[in-house]
């Protein structure tokens, strides 16, 4: 199984595939991180003791192995911190998150990578590394 650096790296190597399988979840509903796709589709190579399967040219087939292989615990896969926005303190209203480097080494990110966001379920905010 990868560890942190090993998915990060993964996700890296593979932007294309993990894109796919994302836009494959998506379409039936679902959503996961770039991550959870990852990890599902290295666990579902493993099992077959396989580093990194190929992708299979049909996106319902992928899909379902995808769904069978998921971390368990929801949509949402796998590595999940708690950060506070702090407050620029100008006057605007504006604030800022600051990732500390621990976290920023576990999930595999760096300067130059995009981030995405979008509102949780419960109201929280999500970040996504856009592959």
């Amino acid at each position: 199984m990868l560890d942190a650096l090993e998915l990060g790296e993964t996700i890296k190597e593979y932007p294309d595939q993990i894109a796919r399988m994302m836009a494959c979840l998506s379409r039936l509903g679902r959503t996961c991180t770039d991550r959870g796709v990852a990890l599902a589709w290295a666990s579902y190579s493993d099992s077959l003791c396989a580093a990194w399967l190929m992708l299979p040219e049909d996106d319902d087939m992928l899909a379902q192995t995808l769904l069978e292989y998921l971390p368990s615990g929801g949509n949402e896969a796998m590595l999940r911190y708690q950060m506070t926005l702090v407050s620029c303190d100008d006057g605007t209203g504006d604030a800022f998150l600051e990732i500390p480097s621990r976290i920023l080494r576990d999930l595999g990110w760096g300067v130059g990578d995009s981030l995405q966001i979008h509102a949780g379920d419960d109201g929280t905010l999500v970040l996504h590394h856009v592959p």
